[in-house]
């Protein structure tokens, strides 16, 4: 017996009996023991189902409990899980068609709002009467709110746990409801007005299982051609096809038909074709093929059907994998630097320049060394930094929008982290064809562990990663293209740098990229001076710890002799200079000696303190004339729905 097992989400309610249904086609019995039992019976041994509300299942997924499950795209968006998982295959199939699920605007046949526009309009009149906020019903409320805020529609998405299509009139003015048919939302007096999201079923795994367990992985990915197969064949019929001569069958047959084998004849055997073509085609081939001179022509149904598709550059495709030599000539690794051999140790003379100064400092990308990455991921999701959230929000918002400003076939990315942030722009750009990525950071193994991870996921997408320190190196290597390209830097990352590093970089931009090229930032705006310090000074101490992470590569990359315990983080927010600034506080006088022989010793006294990072907030102006001075223009400006942060997008 196999000790490997796949724990997968089936989804129960309205989708459990086409789910098992589907999967009754494929071969795989999931059987239901007692009614309050989740766990299900499997002829399977290597795959345990276990049967839970498909609102859950995104949820459980994300968190490593389950490997993977099977819910709608609406409840992944709703749980905002989409940065955790992998989507595998979209399974057009629901409860009563074949069709996606809609959730849709409706409002009362007896209201005069008829369209969104109306809609905005009411909701602004309300507003200026001072009149109770509009109120509409819906279990989506997290992409409602979204959609609303997207719309410029000043209403409130209130959360219904059931039968929300007869609320509308008087527990709220609308509803936001999912639909196949609208008969639902006829019956009880409700008129469309607008849709807010489209879902089909998803088999999607948790991202860091998929891509860390090969066994796993594998077997995800013959469940998902399994499924799809299985979906496929629903529409589809095949048709053979018999002669005494070969048949011009290309001349004859449907634009949807699918010559798979044709051969002969020869004296052996006569001519013989497997055709693969939609059931609805079928009264046109079948007398097409007659009338050719075929002398037996017979259809049968088809339980699965597999056909590899070939990357096509219109479309996002993570169902499409290139796997072992074929993904690797995907990806490329360079330096950024223009330099012979390995590149020295710039830590030694980062010390001697920043302790020489008053205060003592040091550049922030060694807060990013020895695990500090995965230390910065935990921040990024810590109650009171705000960051990483709202710009994923406005990011999410706005994605499709920027890529339309440009022609860009190419994605530069500065410190793209764990890559999170750059599929929100890859996925618009690769559905205008093939993409360049080029994510740019200082360690390697973390590039290709994030090429590989993109490489998977999507088909018409290369990798071209650059290693090195743009703010020393400058941008030409990743730059060097006669193609327009779109240079991201997010994060907020721009205000770590001092205004002469934000200066030189844009100027190299300005004097690198091709013309039509972009340059968009993120940046934190200038915000109540209490909510900054709080997101830089966690109640659970994690920035401490990141903040702390600095003397431990000290420690090992140059020697340094210190107890990271004599120090004590905190961050302290500068109005004048409209900048946090990261402080370590020496607890007592000491003296920092290292093994380095070309760094001296340095003197430390009680209270003094090493400034590691800076992090600039801006406003609209102020970025506005910073770009100016470099020859940039801002070409558009995004935030979240908070006005927290902005993305900014400039170009020359």
């Amino acid at each position: 017996m196999t000790s490997q097992r796949l724990l997968l989400g089936i989804p129960k309610g309205s989708l459990e009996e086409a789910t098992l249904a589907l999967f009754h086609k494929v071969g795989l019995q999931f059987t239901t023991g007692s009614s309050r039992s989740l766990w299900l019976g499997s002829n399977d041994p290597e795959i345990v189902p276990v049967m839970l509300r498909p609102q859950e299942i995104p949820v459980y997924v994300e968190s490593g409990r389950l490997d993977a499950g099977l819910a709608g795209l609406d409840w992944i968006a709703e749980r905002d899980v989409e940065d955790a998982v992998t989507l595998l295959a979209e399974l057009q199939y629901s409860k009563q068609t074949s069709r996606p699920i809609r959730w849709v605007l409706a409002v009362p046949n007896g209201t005069a709002i008829s369209d969104v526009n109306d809609l905005r309009l009411a909701c602004e009149e309300r507003g200026v009467r001072g009149d109770p906020q509009f109120t509409i019903a819906t279990e989506l409320t997290r992409v409602s709110s979204l959609w609303l805020a997207r719309n410029g529609i000043d209403a409130r998405a209130e959360f219904s746990w059931g039968a929300t299509e007869a609320k509308a009139g008087y527990f709220a003015d609308a509803v936001i409801e999912a639909t196949e048919t609208g008969s639902s939302l006829r019956a009880n007096g409700l008129r469309i007005i607008g849709e807010v999201f489209v879902s089909n079923t998803q088999l999607f795994a948790n991202r860091y299982v998929y891509r860390t367990d090969p066994w796993k992985r594998d077997k995800l990915d013959g469940l998902s051609h399994l499924l799809v197969g299985a979906l496929r064949a629903d529409s589809l019929v095949q048709l053979t096809v018999v002669g005494d001569r070969e048949l011009a069958l290309s001349d004859i047959l449907p634009a949807d038909a699918r010559i798979v084998t044709a051969t002969g004849p020869t004296q052996q055997s006569p001519f013989h074709a497997v055709i693969t073509l939609p059931k609805a085609s079928v009264p046109q081939a079948l007398p097409a093929v007659i009338a050719q001179g075929a002398t037996d022509a017979w259809v049968s149904s088809l339980d699965i059907h597999y056909a590899k598709v070939p990357d096509q550059p219109a479309a996002v495709a993570e169902n499409t994998r290139s796997v072992g030599p074929a993904r690797r000539q995907r990806i490329s690794v360079r330096s950024l630097a223009q330099q012979e051999g390995p590149p020295a140790s710039e830590l030694p003379d980062d010390i001697k320049r920043g302790f020489a100064k008053l205060p003592k400092e040091l550049p922030p990308k060694y807060l990013y060394a020895i695990g500090g990455s995965d230390i910065f991921e935990k921040i990024t999701q810590l109650p009171e930094y705000y960051v990483t959230r709202a710009e994923t929000e406005a990011l999410r918002l706005a994605a499709a929008e920027i890529i339309c400003r440009g022609d860009w076939s190419d994605l530069i990315e500065l410190g793209p982290g764990s890559g999170k942030k750059a599929r929100y722009l890859l996925e618009p750009m690769l559905r205008r064809g093939p993409v360049t990525y080029k994510p740019v950071d200082l360690e390697e193994p973390e590039l290709m562990l994030l090429a590989d991870s993109l490489i998977r996921e999507y088909s018409g997408l290369e990798v071209a990663a650059f290693v090195g320190d743009f703010v020393t190196a400058g941008l030409g290597p990743a730059l060097a293209a006669a193609k327009p390209q779109l240079l991201a830097f997010l994060g907020s990352t721009l205000g770590n740098l001092t205004p002469p590093q934000r200066s030189a970089l844009f100027e190299s931009f300005v004097n690198s990229a091709p013309p039509g090229s972009g340059f968009l930032v993120g940046v934190d705006l200038v915000k109540d001076q209490a909510l900054i310090e709080a997101a830089y000074n966690d109640a659970a101490g994690v920035t401490a710890d990141f903040d702390l992470n600095v003397l431990r590569v000290l420690r090992r990359d140059v020697g340094a002799h210190l107890d990271p315990d004599d120090f004590s983080h905190r961050a302290v927010y500068d109005a004048e200079q409209q900048r946090i600034e990261m402080r370590l506080y020496a607890s007592r006088d000491m003296t920092m000696a290292f093994d380095n022989e070309g760094l001296p010793d340095y003197s430390f006294a009680a209270g003094e303190y090493i400034l590691t990072e800076l992090s600039y907030k801006f406003t609209r102006d102020g970025l506005t004339k910073e770009f100016s001075g470099a020859g940039l223009r801002i070409l558009g400006w995004w935030t979240d729905p908070d006005q927290q942060v902005a993305l900014a997008l400039a170009g020359i």
